[in-house]
């Protein structure tokens, strides 16, 4: 997926590779099990607390989860 953002800046080499790491960690998930709700708070929560995340991170691993979990919510504890 391309990310390009309004007002956002280009992401580091650090950021793809932070992007590449939770698609990978998402396709293992989903090959051996499927994708629960449980997951994906997991899921999230690490790429947040990786110190190269940011605004632009979120958004498009959010973009992502939504493609490929049409019509789940989630909801999500941000502490």
């Amino acid at each position: 997926m391309d990310i390009e953002r309004s007002g956002g800046q280009p992401l580091t080499a650090e950021q793809h590779a932070l992007l590449d790491l939770f698609r990978a960690k998402v396709d293992e998930v989903i090959k051996y099990r499927g994708l629960s709700e449980s997951d994906v708070k997991r899921l999230v929560k690490e790429v947040r607390a990786h110190p190269d995340c940011g605004p632009e991170i979120l958004a498009t691993v959010f973009a992502e989860l939504s493609e490929r979990m049409p019509g789940t919510r989630v909801s999500y504890d941000w502490d």
